[in-house]
């Protein structure tokens, strides 16, 4: 209820739903869920640190912390770079990551992690514990 939030799909480009973030409500809410059942893998390759560099540049609320909540389902050309960018801000940025398939990167997903203070999970496919796991994020990232 006193949060703000905001999606951005990646892949070769990036789009956000919101311009910038938004107070949670119910209609807010209810706009992502159609925007994330509307989701396809046609953004091309994974490309994390353009919208990474996109959400720092934009300065952190201390009324509202920032989490991320990272899910990819596949691998990086750059991995250390993405860890080292979010390194740089992990004072003011949590970052909770999910690899998602076989395909995701394990290093990726628990490096993004650690950097970010944050969790790491995997869902295989066919996994039926994501929403515990969703859950257990959304608790870490209420934590001071």
């Amino acid at each position: 209820e006193n949060s703000k939030f905001n999606i951005i799909s990646f892949g070769g480009s990036y789009e956000k739903l919101f311009q910038e973030s938004v107070k949670y409500s119910e209609e807010t809410f209810s706009q992502a869920l159609y925007a994330i059942k509307t989701f396809e893998a046609d953004l091309g390759s994974t490309n994390i640190l353009s919208p990474l560099k996109a959400i720092f540049r934009t300065e952190a609320s201390s009324k509202f912390p920032r989490n991320i909540f990272l899910l990819t389902d596949g691998e990086v050309s750059n991995p250390e770079l993405v860890v080292t960018e979010i390194r740089k801000y992990s004072d003011s940025t949590r970052v909770h990551s999910f690899g998602l398939g076989s395909s995701s990167s394990a290093y990726l997903i628990i490096e993004t992690a650690k950097a970010g203070k944050g969790t790491s999970n995997f869902i295989d496919d066919g996994d039926t514990s994501l929403d515990l796991k969703v859950i257990r994020a959304l608790r870490e990232a209420s934590k001071p």
